[in-house]
């Protein structure tokens, strides 16, 4: 029982779930938009599931590492450095 419910993609799951509910929302109201946007969440979810890409997966989604926020404080800085050069006019 542990096993198989250590196996299941959550994420995957929430998503169909996401997209099931759209689907027949859109049916039940005669409305294809919100049934068409499902049906391309869906496939969204499984390929996402596939690849593991997308919010939540391989530190996804606010979730930095450590070589991402290393890149971001050099470009901060560097940023940081060149607006000082930058002069401002205030207009009234």
């Amino acid at each position: 029982m542990q096993n198989w419910y250590r196996k299941i993609d959550w994420r995957l799951v929430m998503r169909l779930i996401m997209a099931s509910s759209m689907i027949i929302v859109g049916y039940q109201s005669n409305d294809y938009i919100p049934a068409v946007f499902g049906l391309g969440f869906a496939v969204y979810a499984i390929i996402g599931a596939k690849y593991k890409i997308g919010c939540g997966y391989n530190g996804a989604c606010g979730y930095p590492s450590q070589l991402s926020s290393k890149a971001t404080l050099g470009n901060i800085q560097s940023e940081a450095l060149q607006s000082e050069n930058i002069e401002f006019t205030e207009i009234k």
